[in-house]
């Protein structure tokens, strides 16, 4: 999904905001749960335009907050709410903000067959999706057991769209749980 396009119940638009052609999801994590703003950006957000049927919107400039101790790269805080750059990950244990998205130990599914599969990156914003090098759209699913090596930005472990990636980890209908991202070779 993009920003600006129906989530498909109610026809609302996902909670989103741009900046340098960057993405930022909300998370429904009123700020103050943990997180407190910092300085006031003024410049170059935007709150994506919705086409939720009821015609299209322009895109509206926005000022946000940069999250106390994080990148605004990584998050930033509009309107009380805590919007997260959709390239990082919260599920690792590095992301900082992991313990305020994630209460306790995730739990990751266990079935499966080990596999490894090559591809690019389609999406990272609702969710990680990558296509393969025969064609198929696959599902990757993070945790905190996941490592993300040779993709890093501002320190983080961070993936964009067509990335060429490598997935190793444990196959079941179209979906992987990824142990290791690094990239294809």
């Amino acid at each position: 999904m993009r920003p600006g396009e129906e989530t498909g119940e109610g026809g609302a638009c996902a909670a989103a905001l741009v900046h340098d052609g960057m993405l930022y999801r909300g998370t429904g994590v009123d700020a103050g749960r943990g997180v407190r703003s910092g300085e006031l950006i003024e410049e170059g957000f935007s709150l994506p335009g919705c086409n939720d049927g009821g015609g299209p919107e322009p895109d509206r400039s926005t000022t946000v907050f940069a999250v106390r101790g994080v990148s605004p790269e990584v998050a930033v805080i509009n309107d009380a709410s805590l919007y997260v750059n959709a390239g990082y990950f919260t599920e690792l244990s590095d992301h900082p903000l992991h313990e305020v998205l994630h209460d306790g130990p995730s739990r990751s599914r266990r079935g499966g067959s080990p596999c490894m599969i090559d591809g690019r990156v389609l999406e990272t914003f609702s969710s990680l999706w990558m296509q393969t090098q025969r064609g198929r759209r696959m599902s990757v699913a993070i945790d905190i057991h996941t490592r993300i090596e040779g993709f890093d930005r501002a320190g983080l472990p961070y993936l964009e769209e067509d990335d060429a990636i490598r997935v190793h980890g444990r196959c079941r209908r179209g979906a992987v749980l990824a142990r290791l991202i690094e990239p294809a070779a």
